[in-house]
């Protein structure tokens, strides 16, 4: 399955008027998707209440909008499992302290013990 992602990243973990380098950036954000796609995977609440920012909304097709500790508990409730959690093709663009971070997810999850996999507006479940 394939969902076009995008996420804003703001607050790159900087000082106070520090400026890393452009590599320094795109390493950070490397490694915070790696981890992010890998959480997924572990079913990994901690990682992600971690990760996600306090004000997090997160949007998925045929769901309700979640805040962070509906998304958190969707993973400590066990209720969703991912099989597969990629994100190839990804870009990271950034504008001082802002990043936009795009690409496409390719997921396979299961909720409530269903395998489901999303096909333009369609929802197929299997399991």
């Amino acid at each position: 399955m394939m969902l076009t992602l995008t996420l804003l990243v703001f607050g790159l973990l900087q000082a106070p008027g520090a400026k890393p380098e452009q590599d320094d950036v795109r390493k950070t954000l490397e490694r915070l998707e790696t981890e992010w796609n890998v959480a997924h995977v572990r079913s990994d609440a901690a990682a992600l209440d971690r990760i996600f920012s306090d004000d997090v909304v997160v949007i998925v097709p045929g769901m309700h909008v979640m805040t962070k500790a509906d998304a958190v508990g969707m993973f400590t409730s066990g209720r969703m499992k991912f099989e597969k959690y990629d994100t190839p093709e990804t870009i990271f663009r950034t504008l001082d302290d802002t990043a936009i971070v795009t690409g496409r997810l390719k997921r396979t999850r299961v909720f409530n013990g269903a395998t489901v996999l999303r096909r333009r507006d369609q929802v197929t479940r299997y399991g």
